[in-house]
């Protein structure tokens, strides 16, 4: 059987076989496996796959953003700071 495994850390997909599964867990050469963990998930289609990647892309863009803006918004303070 075949799952495409997300590597989030490194943002790759890779075709792995299992023996089995739950609807928490594969099994891969005999070692259970979580099918959703903070860096490992693993999805029937490839599209599904990619498309979890996309998102977390879009979250971590979004959190850029918004740390782009404090620093800003800090910067601004800093430069109109004048001497008393």
């Amino acid at each position: 059987m075949k799952k495409y495994k997300t590597d989030d850390y490194h943002n790759t997909i890779e075709a792995i076989e299992f023996e089995r599964e739950t609807k928490h867990f594969i099994w891969i050469d005999n070692r259970r496996f979580a099918k959703r963990s903070s860096y490992e998930c693993y999805f029937d289609a490839f599209e599904e796959a990619k498309k979890h990647l996309l998102e977390n892309a879009k979250r971590r863009i979004k959190k850029a953003k918004n740390e782009l803006n404090i620093a800003n918004k800090l910067y601004q303070v800093v430069n109109c700071l004048v001497e008393k």
